[in-house]
Formats: structure tokens, C-alpha cells, sequence
């Protein structure tokens, strides 16, 4: 991935940045934005939204969507860098694995307790 630019001038330059500076072309990320669209109309509103002077934006799902396609933080750390926040790093795949285990373990006791309390119901209709 290239290197984030130190600052963006407006929202429209950190989506811009994002979809430029991906690997994936420009009218192809626009199609996976809105998929239900023609390609050529989700080309021309992604060129909208970049465009400082219309009045197309994105909404905070579809920035979302944006970061997740394009694999690019830029509008994120824009935010970041407007409201006086750190721009955060990304966590370590060895931390999110930790953190899916430990989710997938709290739900499978979960699981055996609903288990053993719908087993004692049984056992009280009996």
C-alpha cells in the first residue's frame, strides 16, 4: 500500500486519495460501491462526490464501504486529522485472531448454557 499523505485538503481529496491510490481501477470501485447501478452511473457519481464543487457526499456507510473495498484509511484519518485525533493503526492479525477466539469461546459456553437450560425444561414437562 502507498504511503498515507501527510494531509488532505478536504474530504473530497482523502475519497479521491483512497479510490487513486488503490489498486483497483477507478470505475470498478465505483461499481462495487453501488452495485445495483449501471457502471457508467456509479462511475459519474463516485467523479461527483470527488468534485468539490457539486453537492454529491458520501454517507458515513458508504465511507465505510469505500475504505473496505479500496483497502485505504484516507477518509478515516482525515476525520482524524480535523477533529485533533490521532490517526489509529492498524491492529495485528495475531491480535484479531486472539480477539475471534475469544469471541467464538464465549459464544460456544454461551451456547452450552442455553443448551442445558432448554435440556432442564425438557425435563420439567417430562
Amino acid at each position: 500500500m502507498k504511503d498515507q499523505p501527510l494531509f488532505y485538503d478536504s474530504q473530497e481529496d482523502a475519497i479521491n486519495a483512497a479510490v487513486l491510490n488503490c489498486e483497483i481501477p477507478f470505475k470498478t470501485v465505483a461499481h462495487q460501491m453501488w452495485p445495483a447501478k449501471k457502471m457508467d452511473t456509479a462511475y459519474a457519481q463516485l467523479k461527483a462526490v470527488v468534485n468539490p464543487d457539486k453537492a454529491e457526499k458520501l454517507d458515513l456507510d458508504e465511507v465505510t464501504r469505500l475504505c473496505a473495498i479500496t483497502g485505504r484509511y484516507d477518509p478515516l484519518f482525515y476525520l482524524c486529522d480535523e477533529t485533533h485525533h490521532s490517526r489509529p493503526q492498524l491492529r495485528a492479525p495475531e491480535d484479531e485472531r486472539m480477539d475471534i477466539m475469544n469471541e467464538v469461546q464465549q459464544l460456544t459456553q454461551a451456547v452450552q448454557q442455553l443448551t442445558r437450560r432448554a435440556g432442564r425444561l425438557d425435563r420439567l414437562e417430562d
